[in-house]
């Protein structure tokens, strides 16, 4: 069993903190656990049978806690107790927690894409070929009829990777959706290229 003895403690207030597990002491029913934040406090809390405790978003047993361990911990007072009380203690998994960070943006990159699809001209052919040109008006491909010009518009839109992108370059192999104007005139709706699913 951990010891608190030896610690300058603070009592921890209520709300959500982050820190470093210093200590815990009690058994599964109740008892205390000391939290050092990146300040240097050592903040204390009770706990009893009813904290839950998460690993990896998992329940999990008090015992398994260990010195040193980044831990969350949503810290309340029960009513007519002034001493700090833990309901629930999460265990951090800093580089698990990055991952998940990293796909929620990624999701939510890739709905803001598949959402401006559905708002956006569909195009009626589709071309493949080799970006010779593209200075911001008009695209040039190589492709294997030969040279292509398409007008480019004020929307369309680059995606690489099924990611949004400011612009083309030269050299890329590009597939592009495009579409006739009430002039004629060829133009481009979507410019995609390197692994992507067709919204």
């Amino acid at each position: 069993m951990l010891s608190a003895a030896g610690f300058a403690q603070t009592e921890m207030p209520v709300g959500i903190f982050r820190g470093a597990l210093v200590v815990f002491s009690g058994g599964a029913a109740a008892g205390d656990l000391s939290v050092r934040q990146s300040s240097g406090d050592v903040l204390v809390c009770h706990y009893d049978a009813h904290t839950v405790l998460e690993r990896d978003h998992r329940s999990a047993r008090l015992s398994t806690l260990e010195t040193g361990e980044p831990v969350q911990v949503l810290a309340d007072r029960k009513p007519g107790s002034r001493s700090c009380y833990a309901r629930i203690v999460e265990v951090m998994n800093p580089a698990l927690e990055l991952a998940r960070a990293r796909e929620k943006a990624r999701a939510a990159k890739q709905a803001e894409v598949a959402a401006a699809a559905r708002f956006s001209p569909k195009g009626d052919r589709d071309l493949a070929g080799v970006v010779v040109r593209c200075d911001g008006k008009m695209l040039v491909l190589r492709t294997r009829a030969g040279e292509t010009t398409l007008a480019l518009r004020p929307d369309t839109r680059y995606l690489q990777d099924g990611l949004r992108m400011d612009t083309v370059k030269v050299n890329d192999r590009v597939s592009v959706r495009a579409g006739m104007d009430i002039y004629g005139n060829l133009q481009a709706y979507q410019v995609l290229w390197g692994d992507f699913d067709s919204p």
